[in-house]
């Protein structure tokens, strides 16, 4: 193969962008990465404060009830429990 790497030229498209375009273009930061990655742990944080908040108020048996018809769901997709609400049209 690397005998043949001379053979192939592809014609690649270049945008015409300039150098000091170019270069502000692709500047790193840090301040862009943290308005991304702050909300992404606040809503982690969040969910799981949800989880930990349900699990101490619902009694185990209510967990194993929802867990059951879950899993009949996914084996009986057209499987409706008594309590869920009909398919809307």
């Amino acid at each position: 193969m690397a005998d043949h790497a001379g053979e192939f030229k592809v014609a690649w498209y270049r945008v015409p962008v300039d150098r000091q375009t170019m270069r502000e273009l692709t500047r790193r930061s840090d301040g862009k990465g943290l308005l991304q990655v702050v909300p992404w742990l606040g809503l982690l944080v969040l969910t799981g404060a949800a989880a930990l908040y349900a699990g101490k108020r619902l009694p185990l048996a209510a967990w194993r009830e929802i867990i059951a018809i879950l899993r009949r769901q996914e084996r009986e997709p057209g499987y409706q429990h008594a309590c869920a609400l009909p398919p809307s049209e």
